[in-house]
């Protein structure tokens, strides 16, 4: 008993020194992660001192922690070469946190503490990292023409990159440089052609693309040109008795089923060597019928043997196609096209000298070229280089453009090669698909010559009109090959393809249109007076 007095009475004296009232009850421990308690504090706050660094596996990020009840860090990665960002979450209290799979390039990453969607300011650092390239390429496309070779970048390494191969003779000789005229990112496709290859000499390719961080190749590609197509002889007659006609001279006609269709065609051949003919090659003030323009201005001017239609042109009276006659520029090949992308490009052209030495080419502006600028549609868009190489010491005295040019040096010079987005990668001078297209028929009128002074002329009827189907591109190039041609211009074709003959323009073919279509410039075979 007494010691439960004594008890009771330390009691009271601690009451009373405490202020007479009893200490707060302990509360819980509190569960930041249990969902059904609000903290009653939190900060979500940026990482502070955010750090990167490579580490054995990738790249390491590290910061301090300096949020209070945060649900966990959110890190952003964006690549900067494709703009793709990557998001990874880690849980609370996370102060560092790898990338396994860093890319080439810029890349940026940005962390952040977030709780639910709240967010706090972010701590952003970049870091550079270039890697060599990393290509594919695709099976070589060949004809008879070119070999082309596409090069695919599966990674461009952190920047773009250019791509070009090397090509070598099967002797291991004559090394040669070809280069893309654009630089490439991951994922773009750049078209590596060779042009110039000797037939039937196997080359050796070596595709190749680099960036600042170095030059990756792929294994050497061999192949070479396929035969030149088979020149086709048509079969023909004359328009006109030989001894009507000045010494040279021929005009027939003739009808060929080698194609797998009925086709009509008309040509004119005229040796210019032999003194009694002049080529011309002349443009009208305006739109005129080719009948028309012969007897109200031509034969006046001297005996048509036989004219032809000439280049493109628009409505009211614009020519896209060059026109040289008597040493006097008339019209300018249009020199500049819109296609995907703006493209300088020099367009064909075929004419003779005041002393009727024969050329054919490319124009560009005023130069005459041997080569032309190698764009495509899709392609990059080249400015013409110093080093294409031009036809020096040739003025023009009668010549006319079109395009596209078919025969060169005796050779075709096209084919239909494709890029993936089915584009053709020989057609430079980027002919819109009613003229430039595999399988096209239609009526054309092309321009060639043998390169020792004898010009042909020809039309060919089209589109179902006096039963005749038209000839494709190639074809063309292979009846004027079949006429001796070593150089063949295609000219204005369709509608505009007309063959006319003698002072009266007696029209000869059967125009699709069904009548004479106006036009705006033609070329003619005309006689010497002696």
């Amino acid at each position: 008993m007494k010691s439960f007095f004594l008890v009771l009475w330390a009691s009271l004296v601690c009451i009373a020194s405490c202020g007479g009232e009893a200490p707060p009850p302990q509360e819980p421990e509190v569960n930041p992660s249990d969902p059904e308690v609000v903290p009653e504090v939190r900060e979500l706050l940026a990482p502070g001192k955010l750090r990167i660094a490579p580490s054995e596996k990738g790249l390491l990020l590290s910061w301090e922690d300096l949020s209070v009840l945060e649900e966990g860090y959110l890190i952003d990665k964006k690549t900067l070469s494709d703009g793709k960002t990557a998001s990874f979450y880690l849980p609370a209290n996370s102060t560092s946190w790898e990338d396994l799979e860093p890319k080439g390039g810029e890349t940026r990453y940005a962390v952040r503490s977030y709780w639910h969607m709240e967010r706090s300011e972010e701590a952003a650092v970049s870091y550079v990292r270039y890697a060599a390239p990393q290509l594919e390429v695709l099976p070589p496309a060949v004809s008879a023409h070119m070999v082309a070779l596409g090069v695919k970048i599966v990674s461009d390494g952190g920047e773009s990159v250019s791509c070009g191969m090397t090509v070598t003779s099967g002797d291991g000789s004559a090394a040669k440089e070809y280069l893309f005229g654009k630089k490439c990112r991951s994922g773009e496709v750049a078209y590596l052609l060779a042009e110039d290859l000797t037939p039937g000499v196997s080359f050796s390719f070596l595709p190749w693309a680099e960036n600042q961080a170095g030059r990756s190749q792929s294994q050497p590609i061999t192949a070479s040109l396929l035969p030149q197509p088979e020149p086709v002889q048509v079969v023909w007659e004359d328009l006109f008795p030989q001894d009507a006609l000045p010494e040279g001279v021929f005009i027939r006609k003739g009808t060929t089923e080698q194609f797998g269709q009925t086709v009509h065609l008309w040509y004119a051949e005229t040796d210019l060597t032999k003194g009694t003919t002049q080529l011309r090659t002349t443009l009208a003030s305006a739109l005129t019928q080719p009948g028309e323009y012969i007897r109200q201005t031509l034969s006046k001017e001297g005996e048509v043997l036989v004219l032809v239609n000439g280049g493109y042109f628009a409505s009211p009276a614009t020519s896209y196609s060059y026109v040289c006659d008597k040493g006097q520029k008339k019209a300018s090949n249009v020199s500049q096209l819109s296609r995907t992308d703006t493209y300088t490009v020099t367009r064909g052209f075929l004419g003779v000298d005041n002393q009727g030495v024969v050329a054919a080419g490319w124009l560009g502006g005023d130069s005459f070229y041997e080569k032309p600028l190698p764009v495509y549609d899709g392609g990059p868009a080249l400015s013409l280089p110093s080093n294409l190489p031009t036809l020096e010491g040739w003025e023009p005295y009668s010549a006319i453009g079109g395009g596209p040019l078919l025969v060169k040096d005796g050779a075709i010079c096209f084919d239909y090669l494709t890029s993936l987005q089915g584009r053709y990668l020989s057609n430079h001078e980027l002919f819109q698909t009613d003229i430039f297209a595999e399988g096209l028929r239609a009526p054309r009128t092309a321009i060639g010559s043998d390169g020792k002074g004898r010009i042909v002329l020809l039309v060919a009827d089209g589109r179902g009109s006096g039963g005749s189907a038209g000839l494709t591109l190639d074809e063309l190039a292979r009846v004027m090959t079949g006429l001796g041609c070593k150089d063949v211009l295609n000219l204005d074709g369709g509608g505009s393809s007309m063959f006319l003959t003698g002072q009266e323009g007696n029209l000869q073919n059967h125009p699709s249109d069904g009548r004479e279509r106006r036009v705006l410039s033609f070329v003619s075979i005309m006689r010497i007076n002696q």
